[in-house]
């Protein structure tokens, strides 16, 4: 076809020459052969609007690829090029292309998430998990990235740290003003942070069932630890600089409102808008969990104004894979199917018999020597839901990974090297307990 053009354009013919191809009986009947032409703007419009379809155009030519099978179902396509003017021809040269991403090419059908929950240094656990994908996946050889091979990841608290730490870009050796696309921490980087690095987070006091005492009147630790850290491994990386689609959880007291960190690229009409957070920034917001931190002031990049006051996302989302679910739903709005992963930082069932309850005050219910029973049970519970209900949704095929924990582990906040031994050998054990589950999500991902 394009050869064919190119001899009408040297000959000097319209479509309207008796060597033109005849019109096939289409819909269309008798209407100009201008209807079916188009240049490389509105096809990029056309891209822009109908993002599922990798299209492929050259100007003056009569458009006819569209790589996509049953194209012809689109709304637009089924208007302007009737499905018999679709045929197969010759790729447009790669100047005249559109680069379509990765995850739009995954939207029309198989949308994939990575979920984290929160739970303090018990994110070692779900580190572990990831470290043990890692391999596993190598083994299949898809070595791509883990923001390469998910269209969405999210994260509450620690996890939302690990989600940041595997989107934050590399900056680049000769300016370090700019980034790479190559991420600036590794899945094995962050399994050594938990190791190396939670007593500087979590330090240890020789006076803790006094530091327990405090907690019920004022933040346990210091945010400045966590603070340089944060500065140190994420520098001046931005939301936007992040590698891919992520969303990580706060609440906002100022406002008494949810408050999610969003990068959008796939979301052409929101991006642009969005606010934008230096990540060092939204790492403390979301690790700011109450009692254990103060919570973090903080204002978008070039914005003016009152600041939003910003505690941990896990007083509402202790497992945010929901919260991911309906936002890959908005973006991906023709996916068919989710795959998604959805990591645990342990399970800690603890049970209180009525007759020791029946007398509990406040105090008593949000005792830390306790393990906080109100908020644990409130976490427990949000995540038993979300559970239940992404297990139960249409279209979703939900691998959860998890175990149970003894209760010497329960302290989101124990970074001593007893008890970081002691998750490490949970994780093992959590990884197979479930290694049937494992080898499915490899297999589909």
């Amino acid at each position: 076809m394009i050869a064919a053009g190119a001899e009408r354009r040297q000959s000097g013919c319209s479509g309207n020459c008796s060597t033109a191809p005849a019109r096939r009986s289409s819909a269309a009947g008798s209407e100009p052969a201008s209807r079916y032409q188009t240049d490389a703007v509105s096809m990029k419009l056309a891209a822009a609007l109908f993002p599922n379809f990798l299209v492929r155009c050259t100007v003056g030519i009569r458009y006819r690829n569209i790589t996509a099978p049953r194209a012809h179902h689109n709304p637009f396509f089924s208007l302007k090029y009737p499905k018999e003017f679709i045929e197969p021809v010759q790729p447009a040269p790669h100047y005249l292309s559109m680069h379509i991403p990765r995850s739009w090419k995954h939207s029309r059908s198989t949308v994939r998430i990575l979920s984290i929950d929160g739970g303090g240094i018990r994110g070692l656990i779900p580190a572990l998990v990831l470290d043990h994908l890692r391999g596993r996946l190598d083994e299949r050889g898809k070595t791509a990235e883990f923001h390469e091979l998910f269209n969405l990841m999210a994260g509450t608290s620690t996890g939302g740290l690990i989600i940041i730490g595997l989107s934050t870009p590399k900056p680049d050796p000769e300016d370090q003003e700019r980034f790479v696309n190559q991420t600036a921490l590794s899945i094995d980087d962050i399994k050594k942070i938990y190791l190396e690095k939670g007593e500087v987070i979590f330090p240890r006091s020789t006076f803790r069932g006094l530091r327990r005492l405090g907690q019920v009147v004022h933040e346990k630790y210091s945010s400045e630890p966590i603070r340089d850290l944060m500065e140190k491994l994420l520098g001046k990386a931005t939301l936007k600089d992040s590698l891919c689609h992520l969303l990580v959880t706060s609440y906002d007291m100022a406002k008494g409102t949810v408050f999610l960190f969003k990068n959008r690229p796939e979301r052409k009409d929101r991006h642009q808008g969005d606010p934008n957070f230096y990540l060092k920034d939204i790492a403390l917001a979301i690790s700011a969990a109450p009692t254990y931190f103060e919570p973090v002031r903080i204002q978008p990049i070039g914005h003016d104004g009152a600041s939003m006051c910003l505690v941990d996302g896990g007083i509402f989302a202790a497992n945010p894979a929901m919260c991911a679910y309906i936002e890959a739903r908005k973006t991906f709005r023709s996916a068919k199917r989710f795959l998604i992963l959805s990591l645990g930082t342990g399970i800690v069932t603890k049970r209180y018999p009525c007759r020791d309850i029946n007398t509990w005050g406040y105090l008593e219910w949000v005792n830390p020597a306790r393990g906080a029973p109100l908020l644990n049970a409130m976490a427990t519970g949000q995540c038993e839901c979300v559970n239940h209900q992404l297990r139960k949704l249409p279209g979703v095929e939900y691998f959860r990974i998890d175990g149970e924990l003894g209760e010497e582990h329960v302290q989101m906040d124990d970074a001593s090297p007893a008890n970081l031994a002691g998750l490490k050998t949970a994780a093992q054990r959590i990884i197979l307990e479930n290694e049937d589950s494992i080898e499915e999500f490899c297999r589909k991902l």
